[in-house]
Protein backbone atom coordinates (compact mmCIF):
# COMPACT_ATOMS: atom_id res chain seq x y z
CA UNK A 1 0.00 0.00 0.00
CA UNK A 2 2.73 2.52 1.21
CA UNK A 3 4.65 1.71 -2.43
CA UNK A 4 1.84 2.23 -4.59
CA UNK A 5 0.76 5.07 -2.80
CA UNK A 6 4.20 6.49 -3.22
CA UNK A 7 4.47 5.98 -6.63
CA UNK A 8 0.99 7.42 -7.40
CA UNK A 9 2.38 10.94 -5.62
CA UNK A 10 5.73 10.68 -7.20
CA UNK A 11 3.76 10.97 -10.91
CA UNK A 12 1.87 13.71 -9.62
CA UNK A 13 3.68 15.88 -7.15
CA UNK A 14 7.73 14.52 -7.74
CA UNK A 15 10.00 13.06 -4.91
CA UNK A 16 9.50 13.39 -1.39
CA UNK A 17 13.07 14.01 -0.26
CA UNK A 18 15.18 16.99 -1.57
CA UNK A 19 18.89 17.02 -1.47
CA UNK A 20 20.40 20.32 -1.53
CA UNK A 21 24.32 20.48 -0.95
CA UNK A 22 24.60 17.38 1.39
CA UNK A 23 21.65 17.97 3.28
CA UNK A 24 18.30 16.32 3.28
CA UNK A 25 14.93 17.92 3.33
CA UNK A 26 11.03 16.54 2.48
CA UNK A 27 9.55 18.29 0.24
CA UNK A 28 6.16 20.19 1.55
CA UNK A 29 3.96 19.63 -1.22
CA UNK A 30 4.84 16.19 -1.96
CA UNK A 31 5.04 15.02 1.33
CA UNK A 32 1.30 16.23 2.12
CA UNK A 33 0.12 14.51 -1.42
CA UNK A 34 1.58 11.38 0.43
CA UNK A 35 -0.64 11.63 3.75
CA UNK A 36 -3.78 12.93 1.76
CA UNK A 37 -3.68 9.68 -0.49
CA UNK A 38 -3.08 7.45 2.93
CA UNK A 39 -5.40 9.16 4.51
CA UNK A 40 -8.38 8.33 1.85
CA UNK A 41 -7.44 4.60 2.30
CA UNK A 42 -7.37 4.65 6.02
CA UNK A 43 -11.03 3.63 6.58
CA UNK A 44 -10.31 0.54 4.28
CA UNK A 45 -7.42 -0.53 5.84
CA UNK A 46 -9.14 -1.05 8.37
CA UNK A 47 -12.10 -2.59 7.48
CA UNK A 48 -10.11 -4.98 5.33
CA UNK A 49 -8.12 -6.03 8.78
CA UNK A 50 -11.76 -6.31 10.39
CA UNK A 51 -13.28 -8.08 6.92
CA UNK A 52 -10.53 -10.56 6.16
CA UNK A 53 -9.88 -11.73 9.96
CA UNK A 54 -5.75 -12.06 9.70
CA UNK A 55 -5.57 -10.57 13.32
CA UNK A 56 -4.85 -13.50 15.50
CA UNK A 57 -5.69 -11.79 18.40
CA UNK A 58 -8.66 -9.12 17.70
CA UNK A 59 -8.61 -5.49 17.65
CA UNK A 60 -11.39 -5.01 20.56
CA UNK A 61 -11.61 -1.34 20.09
CA UNK A 62 -11.84 -1.46 16.41
CA UNK A 63 -14.68 -4.62 16.87
CA UNK A 64 -16.55 -2.33 19.25
CA UNK A 65 -17.18 0.62 16.31
CA UNK A 66 -18.12 -1.64 13.58
CA UNK A 67 -21.28 -0.77 12.36
CA UNK A 68 -23.92 -3.03 9.39
CA UNK A 69 -26.48 -1.07 7.63
CA UNK A 70 -29.72 -2.41 5.91
CA UNK A 71 -28.17 -3.48 3.08
CA UNK A 72 -25.05 -5.79 5.44
CA UNK A 73 -22.29 -3.23 4.42
CA UNK A 74 -19.60 -3.34 6.67
CA UNK A 75 -18.43 0.35 7.89
CA UNK A 76 -16.54 2.10 11.00
CA UNK A 77 -18.08 4.56 13.03
CA UNK A 78 -14.80 6.71 13.10
CA UNK A 79 -15.58 9.43 14.93
CA UNK A 80 -15.98 7.76 17.51
CA UNK A 81 -13.33 4.74 17.26
CA UNK A 82 -10.55 7.76 16.93
CA UNK A 83 -11.21 8.80 20.33
CA UNK A 84 -11.52 5.86 22.30
CA UNK A 85 -8.22 4.70 20.47
CA UNK A 86 -6.58 8.10 21.62
CA UNK A 87 -8.41 7.47 25.24
CA UNK A 88 -7.02 3.88 25.65
CA UNK A 89 -3.96 3.50 23.81
CA UNK A 90 -2.24 7.25 25.05
CA UNK A 91 -3.92 7.81 27.71
CA UNK A 92 -6.25 11.30 26.71
CA UNK A 93 -9.64 11.65 28.57
CA UNK A 94 -12.51 11.10 26.47
CA UNK A 95 -14.03 14.33 25.83
CA UNK A 96 -17.46 15.34 26.87
CA UNK A 97 -17.07 19.22 26.92
CA UNK A 98 -16.22 21.43 24.26
CA UNK A 99 -13.15 22.53 26.44
CA UNK A 100 -12.17 18.99 26.54
CA UNK A 101 -12.50 18.22 23.04
CA UNK A 102 -10.01 21.03 21.88
CA UNK A 103 -7.56 19.79 24.70
CA UNK A 104 -8.06 16.30 23.11
CA UNK A 105 -7.01 17.75 20.17
CA UNK A 106 -4.46 19.68 20.67
CA UNK A 107 -2.92 16.43 22.23
CA UNK A 108 -3.65 14.54 19.33
CA UNK A 109 -1.76 17.47 17.41
CA UNK A 110 1.15 17.37 19.88
CA UNK A 111 1.73 13.32 19.27
CA UNK A 112 1.77 13.84 15.66
CA UNK A 113 4.17 16.78 15.85
CA UNK A 114 6.26 14.14 17.61
CA UNK A 115 5.58 11.40 14.71
CA UNK A 116 6.32 13.94 11.61
CA UNK A 117 9.88 14.40 13.72
CA UNK A 118 10.56 11.02 14.03
CA UNK A 119 10.33 10.73 10.42
CA UNK A 120 12.58 13.47 9.75
CA UNK A 121 14.52 11.90 12.27
CA UNK A 122 15.14 8.91 10.66
CA UNK A 123 15.85 10.30 7.19
CA UNK A 124 18.76 12.70 8.56
CA UNK A 125 20.14 8.88 10.43
CA UNK A 126 20.41 6.90 7.26
CA UNK A 127 21.18 9.82 4.33
CA UNK A 128 23.46 12.18 7.01
CA UNK A 129 24.36 11.08 10.04
CA UNK A 130 22.60 10.90 13.76
CA UNK A 131 21.04 14.08 14.38
CA UNK A 132 20.87 13.93 18.26
CA UNK A 133 21.62 11.02 20.91
CA UNK A 134 18.80 12.54 22.96
CA UNK A 135 15.98 12.27 20.97
CA UNK A 136 12.79 9.64 21.26
CA UNK A 137 9.31 8.96 20.25
CA UNK A 138 7.41 9.24 23.15
CA UNK A 139 4.84 7.16 23.10
CA UNK A 140 4.06 3.46 22.16
CA UNK A 141 1.67 3.72 19.30
CA UNK A 142 1.22 5.80 16.30
CA UNK A 143 -1.30 8.84 15.17
CA UNK A 144 -4.04 7.94 12.27
CA UNK A 145 -2.64 9.33 8.98
CA UNK A 146 -5.53 11.56 8.79
CA UNK A 147 -4.50 13.24 11.81
CA UNK A 148 -0.87 13.41 10.65
CA UNK A 149 -2.32 14.91 7.04
CA UNK A 150 -3.98 17.83 9.17
CA UNK A 151 -0.91 18.18 11.28
CA UNK A 152 1.17 18.33 8.29
CA UNK A 153 -0.94 20.92 6.00
CA UNK A 154 -1.12 23.06 9.23
CA UNK A 155 2.50 22.85 9.89
CA UNK A 156 4.03 26.65 10.86
CA UNK A 157 7.16 27.07 8.29
CA UNK A 158 7.63 31.19 7.11
CA UNK A 159 11.04 30.39 5.25
CA UNK A 160 9.16 30.34 1.28
CA UNK A 161 10.69 27.30 0.52
CA UNK A 162 9.19 24.26 -1.02
CA UNK A 163 10.47 22.21 1.73
CA UNK A 164 10.00 21.61 5.23
CA UNK A 165 13.69 21.82 7.79
CA UNK A 166 13.37 20.14 11.21
CA UNK A 167 16.63 20.75 13.80
CA UNK A 168 17.63 18.71 16.37
CA UNK A 169 19.64 19.82 19.22
CA UNK A 170 23.13 17.66 18.94
CA UNK A 171 23.80 15.99 21.94
CA UNK A 172 26.70 13.02 22.63
CA UNK A 173 26.33 9.57 22.94
CA UNK A 174 26.36 7.48 25.74
CA UNK A 175 29.80 6.05 27.39
CA UNK A 176 31.31 3.00 26.42
CA UNK A 177 29.91 1.25 29.90
CA UNK A 178 26.62 3.15 29.39
CA UNK A 179 25.34 1.65 26.13
CA UNK A 180 26.70 -1.60 27.21
CA UNK A 181 24.56 -1.61 30.66
CA UNK A 182 21.27 -0.16 28.33
CA UNK A 183 22.00 -3.48 25.87
CA UNK A 184 23.20 -6.11 28.52
CA UNK A 185 20.15 -7.93 30.31
CA UNK A 186 20.75 -8.09 34.13
CA UNK A 187 21.94 -11.84 34.03
CA UNK A 188 24.88 -10.58 31.36
CA UNK A 189 26.05 -8.04 33.69
CA UNK A 190 29.11 -9.95 34.94
CA UNK A 191 31.05 -8.79 31.48
CA UNK A 192 31.02 -5.08 32.79
CA UNK A 193 34.05 -4.37 35.08
CA UNK A 194 32.92 -4.62 38.85
CA UNK A 195 33.16 -0.77 40.00
CA UNK A 196 30.40 -0.05 37.29
CA UNK A 197 28.69 -3.56 37.81
CA UNK A 198 28.27 -2.53 41.89
CA UNK A 199 26.88 0.87 40.73
CA UNK A 200 24.57 -0.52 38.36
CA UNK A 201 22.94 -3.20 40.84
CA UNK A 202 22.21 -0.14 43.51
CA UNK A 203 21.02 1.97 40.89
CA UNK A 204 18.73 -0.74 40.04
CA UNK A 205 16.94 -1.43 43.32
CA UNK A 206 16.30 2.44 42.96
CA UNK A 207 14.69 3.13 39.66
CA UNK A 208 11.53 2.92 39.09
CA UNK A 209 12.06 2.61 35.44
CA UNK A 210 13.31 -0.84 35.84
CA UNK A 211 11.30 -3.66 35.57
CA UNK A 212 11.20 -7.26 34.25
CA UNK A 213 7.29 -7.88 34.57
CA UNK A 214 5.34 -5.52 31.74
CA UNK A 215 2.23 -5.68 29.66
CA UNK A 216 2.08 -6.37 26.27
CA UNK A 217 -0.22 -5.46 23.72
CA UNK A 218 -1.41 -7.85 21.20
CA UNK A 219 -4.77 -6.10 20.01
CA UNK A 220 -5.03 -6.56 16.04
CA UNK A 221 -1.75 -8.54 15.59
CA UNK A 222 -1.36 -11.61 14.08
CA UNK A 223 2.10 -13.08 15.66
CA UNK A 224 3.20 -12.77 19.10
CA UNK A 225 6.33 -11.47 18.72
CA UNK A 226 4.64 -8.29 17.01
CA UNK A 227 3.30 -7.09 20.35
CA UNK A 228 3.62 -3.37 21.41
CA UNK A 229 6.34 -3.66 24.98
CA UNK A 230 4.40 -1.70 27.09
CA UNK A 231 7.54 -0.32 28.98
CA UNK A 232 8.21 2.35 30.67
CA UNK A 233 10.68 5.33 29.25
CA UNK A 234 13.76 5.88 30.82
CA UNK A 235 14.58 8.92 32.53
CA UNK A 236 17.45 10.66 33.51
Amino acid sequence: TLISTYVEVYMKYGYIVKDLAKHIYIRKESFIGLFEELSKLEIRMLLDEYEKGYAKFPDKILINHIVRDEGKETNINFVEFRKEYYHKKFGLKMPETLDEEKSFELYVQEICEEYVKGLFFVLKYYFVSIPTFSWYYPYHYAPFFSDLEKTIKNKKDDTGYDYFQMEFKPVPPLNMYESLVGILPPRSFYLLPENVREVINKKIMLDADFVEDFEMDLEGKINEYEAICLLPFVTY
